[in-house]
């Protein structure tokens, strides 16, 4: 067990470890003189003293202890408390590509009027979480009244009128893109010591978005020559498309923009030629961007 001074105005804490890490255990009022540790009669107790020779004590907990399943249950300091829990990063191990958020469930217990969680969040790593009210109208997603215990769903809008905007109801709506997302829950307590919200688990409904690729079938006449080349000479020239490494650039579109050029692998050739040795024929091409 450690102790640890507040400021001089400011409260300190007691520690607790466990084996694997700390936690947190009470809160020891910053004019304690002195702190002890005891469990005469078999109550389990943070005893301080202060000055006057007052005493006063905290009731600790044995062991590894669910504050769900605590006896008696767990009065938890303060009334109309809040706080923020704020997820790591996700990115889907490939935050190079843009995936889109679509559904995001909150799973709940103890909650009532008074103890709610609002559920914010962060996209490509901004510090910005959304804000309570939007200007297109759309409420914050927060999980209230005993109605949000058990999962609580709401899906993701389309950016519109904010930056980020808030997760809406469970009406259909068309997703935020996102290359990096994460999540703020505030918690927020009532005036009863003993209710807390609890927030067992939330999980995100995504898609990752297969970038758009183009193909292309066309036939080559070369019954004839063009542009200075031969039929033989076209035929060796698709063959040397098909097989080289490289991506070859494709256009059927003439514009001074060059806005519809494509690099594109060939990936299927047909060939119906006549004999002899012009090498006269028609070719069907495939290709694909690459």
């Amino acid at each position: 067990m450690g102790f640890i001074d507040g400021a001089s105005s400011d409260d300190g804490t007691v520690w607790e470890y466990n084996g694997v890490g700390w936690h947190y255990l009470a809160r020891v009022d910053a004019s304690a003189q002195s702190s002890h540790v005891s469990s005469i009669g078999g109550a389990y107790r943070l005893y301080h003293s202060f000055d006057a020779d007052d005493i006063g004590y905290v009731a600790l907990q044995k062991g590894d202890v669910n504050p769900e399943l605590a006896t008696p249950a767990i009065s938890y300091d303060g009334t109309n408390d809040i706080a923020d829990h704020i997820t790591p990063w996700f990115n889907a191990g490939q935050n190079e590509i843009d995936k889109t958020a679509i559904r995001v469930r909150i799973e709940c217990a103890g909650m009532t009027a008074d103890e709610t969680v609002k559920v914010e969040y962060a996209l490509n790593y901004s510090a910005t979480y959304e804000s309570a009210s939007t200007s297109d109208g759309k409420s914050t997603f927060t999980a209230k009244d005993t109605s949000s215990n058990g999962v609580t769903a709401a899906v993701f809008p389309k950016i519109g009128t904010t930056a980020t905007p808030p997760v809406a109801n469970t009406t259909p709506q068309a997703g935020v893109d996102f290359r990096a997302i994460r999540f703020k829950l505030t918690l927020n307590r009532g005036s009863t010591a003993t209710l807390t919200p609890n927030v067992k688990s939330i999980s995100l409904e995504w898609r990752r978005k297969i970038p758009a690729k183009y193909g292309f079938e066309f036939t080559l006449d070369r019954s004839e020559n063009y542009g200075g080349k031969t039929p033989k000479e076209m035929k060796t020239d698709i063959i040397t498309a098909i097989e080289t490494s490289a991506q070859v650039e494709f256009t059927f579109v003439d514009d001074d923009g060059n806005t519809q050029n494509y690099y594109v692998d060939v990936t299927n050739m047909e060939d119906v030629e006549d004999t002899g040795h012009g090498e006269i024929g028609q070719t069907r091409i495939a290709v694909v961007e690459a």
